[in-house]
């Protein structure tokens, strides 16, 4: 084949014949081949050599690889044999598993944490009697104390405990006055306002890793299944062979030979 590295093992259909004497090898060519003769053999071997089509001396299936390796990542590569690599996108798959479930588990935990934190030392009742101050508005008139709030900041504090409503109280200034170590209204003086700042941080760090880990997951399934039906492809195309009978001098006799060609 054109551009293909090739190897070309003969052997000889009568190999035992060449190394025995001229004589001898006459005797039993004759007797091998009859009712043939020298020259009818010879006559018959003139022709062009019977050969066989190349086949594939591998029969890889690049979709079926990448099924098994979108399914699992390493499975393609297994069956492709490429076991390094196996052992690469294993590996892959079961950090970023610990990695999602780990962080999971850890921001969760560090959620509740801060959550308590909050509930403890902020206080709704010292912000809402900031804003009444404020506003003029009677305290126990909380419809028309939310309705200015809104109209004046550009947040609103919610009326369940909701993750916005833990977000808002780190955040802005307007709910600094809920801390209960907080002086100023609408400033950043409270040692625990910062101290709660960072556990939300680390509790959202947590979260962004184990997304992250979820993000590898996918992408060790996609690039693990592309990776093992290439390879089926290439390894099925790589190696191909043919059998193919040829006439061959040994001496001054033409024997039949088996040739095997190699192709990769």
């Amino acid at each position: 084949m054109v551009n293909r590295h090739m190897r070309t093992l003969w052997i000889s259909g009568i190999m035992v014949l060449m190394l025995l004497p001229a004589n001898l090898a006459r005797a039993q060519y004759t007797h091998l081949i009859k009712p043939f003769s020298a020259r009818a053999l010879s006559k018959k071997l003139a022709g062009p050599p019977q050969t066989s089509a190349d086949t594939p001396l591998t029969q890889k299936r690049p979709f079926r690889a990448l099924l098994m390796s979108a399914v699992l990542p390493g499975l393609g590569q297994a069956y492709n044999k490429t076991y390094w690599r196996m052992g690469i996108y294993v590996g892959v798959e079961v950090a970023s598993w610990f990695v999602y479930v780990d962080q999971t588990r850890l921001g969760r935990k560090l959620e509740d944490e801060f959550q308590q934190f909050a509930d403890q030392y902020w206080s709704e009742d010292r912000y809402w009697a900031a804003l009444s101050a404020e506003s003029g508005i009677d305290i126990n008139d909380m419809a028309r104390l939310r309705e200015w709030e809104r109209q004046n900041f550009s947040h609103h504090l919610p009326e369940e405990k909701n993750q916005t409503y833990y977000e808002n109280i780190g955040k802005y200034d307007q709910f600094n006055i809920g801390w209960v170590d907080a002086r100023a209204h609408r400033a950043r003086d409270s040692q625990l306002r910062e101290q709660y700042t960072f556990m939300r941080k680390d509790s959202n760090d947590a979260f962004e890793n184990a997304r992250l880990g979820a993000t590898i997951v996918i992408l060790n399934h996609i690039i693990s299944a592309l990776e093992a039906a290439l390879t089926a492809h290439l390894q099925d195309q790589r190696v191909r062979g043919s059998v193919r009978i040829v006439p061959k001098r040994v001496n001054r006799d033409i024997v039949p030979a088996l040739a095997l060609r190699v192709t990769w």
